[in-house]
């Protein structure tokens, strides 16, 4: 079976575009381990611990067969009225993305038998960027995200792991960012300088990845993002052209609060964590816990002054790590 024909099977159940790369070399790896050397991955201890397991020579596989994975447009089976990253208002892609690389392996591996095959979404330690540039797929834009001329951004990268040995070196995507920086410009909180995001600056860490619920944590707003953020990629022109660009920029305006949201809010604060992770169990909202979730519902409130609020507040109970947190919010209305 070629690569012609394996792309077809991965377009079969959905995909935008596959294609095979030898995992021996990368383009990237010393530059992710500055960034690990420099302390920029903010609480993500994850990032410093699987430093070695990255490096291409202690790679147990040959190559991966990567693969996009398209989360827009969405459904919004999630059916919030708060402000969410598209990617989390869908079912939770682990499980969705990998039965879909499962079925493709379940075709290859007749032709392949003596070949082993591991499907992974966000489940093992691999550049997944860096092996889809250089698996054709895209270039690195000035936002850090893969794009694509035909597919703009919003996608998700995957991977079969495979000991199949590949045959050719894939054609590398030119970079088509040129001049433009509107991802820069549109980022309000200045996390991005050209291919380099500033973790502790970016909202989707702020509100996903950083757990710090301190005081401190009020003055890292969330500029009313309640769960990721998708600024610099629904204001890049590739993604206009894809998905159109009246579009993007809806998708692009900033928050606006109403009371259907305000409920929102007060649901999810006077909710227990378990219910909370049973509310979400199959989205990837799961992914900030019930504290989390309920941390950034205080942000929002503190962000929108929301006083009529107050009353609520002060009778509310909330976990021991947000008491301080609860008691400066209330200051603030």
């Amino acid at each position: 079976m070629n690569i012609s024909e394996i792309k077809k099977l991965f377009k079969k159940q959905g995909f935008l575009d596959a294609s095979l790369v030898s995992l021996d070399q990368s383009l990237s790896f010393e530059t992710y381990k500055s960034q690990i050397w420099n302390n920029n991955f903010g609480n993500m201890e994850f990032l410093r611990t699987h430093t070695n397991l990255k490096n291409p020579e202690n790679q147990k596989f040959n190559s991966a067969l990567v693969a996009l994975y398209p989360y827009y447009p969405t459904a919004n089976t999630l059916k919030s009225n708060l402000k969410i990253a598209l990617y989390a208002q869908e079912e939770d892609y682990h499980d969705v993305v990998k039965f879909k690389l499962d079925e493709v392996i379940a075709q290859i591996k007749p032709d392949h038998p003596e070949e082993n095959f591991l499907s992974c979404v966000d489940s093992y330690p691999v550049l997944e960027r860096d092996l889809a540039y250089r698996a054709g797929l895209g270039w690195v834009g000035k936002n850090t995200c893969l794009l694509n001329k035909e597919n703009g951004s919003l996608f998700y990268v995957c991977e079969v792991l495979t000991t199949l040995k590949p045959k050719q070196i894939p054609y590398l995507y030119t970079d088509h960012c040129g001049t433009c920086t509107k991802c820069i410009d549109a980022c309000p909180t200045d996390a991005l300088t050209p291919r380099k995001l500033e973790v502790d600056k970016c909202i989707s860490y702020r509100n996903i990845e950083d757990k710090d619920a301190s005081l401190e944590s009020l003055s890292k707003s969330l500029h009313g993002w309640f769960f990721g953020c998708d600024i610099c990629q629904t204001v890049c022109p590739w993604n206009e052209k894809t998905n159109g660009k009246l579009e993007m920029r809806k998708l692009s305006l900033p928050f606006e609060l109403n009371p259907e949201a305000v409920e929102e809010l007060k649901e999810i604060l006077s909710s227990s964590n378990k219910k909370l992770m049973e509310l979400y169990k199959d989205f990837p909202i799961n992914r900030a816990r019930g504290t989390g979730l309920k941390r950034n519902a205080l942000k929002l409130i503190h962000e929108y002054k929301i006083e009529e609020l107050k009353d609520f507040l002060t009778a509310l109970e909330v976990p021991e790590k947000l008491i301080e947190l609860k008691t400066e919010v209330l200051k603030s209305l």
